[in-house]
């Protein structure tokens, strides 16, 4: 079995992002988040109490603090959690740490690119399913194993594709699984 990534350390940060600052962290991913946020729509989180699981340095949750009544970092790596703080975050390390004060009040939760990192992502999504309001509404967002850019440049792509730190690789069909497994009772999957 390979070594596991320490995701409470910046380990995983640097591997992947080349460091582990905030400052790198939004330089990377503050350009993706109003598409994902057009994927959610505003009225998800106007005026609601949002979740972002893996959240990292906060991106997602910066742009919609202004919007949102409240918003929760879920986010294992510690050095994150100052700037998150700062920005006027609540901050836990895992969903299940979120579950005693939390449980039941959130609206609206994201978790982009996260799944494929953890162990066990049905646990992971019990764990966020408790922090949900009834008709609640989770959007998770994962890379897809049937990507055509794996045929179209398998060398190039998929040594993008098949990172260090990923344990699962999803497609549309165990996806559809994934949800109902977790207790949920609705899913939609898009490709």
């Amino acid at each position: 079995m390979a070594d596991r990534i320490d995701y409470e350390s910046a380990e995983y940060r640097t591997l992947v992002d080349g460091d582990a600052t905030p400052e790198r962290y939004r330089a990377l991913h503050d350009g993706e988040q109003a598409d994902k946020l057009r994927l959610l729509g505003t009225s998800a989180v106007r005026g609601k109490m949002v979740a972002d699981v893996g959240c990292g340095a906060g991106s997602f949750l910066d742009l919609v603090k202004g919007m949102a009544a409240g918003t929760l970092g879920i986010e294992p790596t510690a050095t994150y959690h100052e700037t998150l703080r700062a920005h006027g975050h609540v901050v836990v390390p895992y969903a299940a740490d979120a579950a005693p004060d939390w449980r039941g009040r959130v609206d609206t939760a994201v978790c982009f690119s996260v799944i494929e990192h953890v162990d066990d992502p049905v646990a992971l999504l019990r764990d966020v399913r408790t922090l949900l309001r009834p008709g609640g509404t989770l959007l998770i967002s994962t890379p897809n194993l049937r990507d055509w850019m794996l045929e179209a440049l398998p060398a190039d792509y998929g040594a993008f594709f098949y990172r260090t730190g990923h344990t699962l690789y999803s497609d549309a069909a165990s996806l559809a699984r994934l949800g109902p497994a977790a207790g949920f009772a609705e899913c939609e999957v898009r490709s």
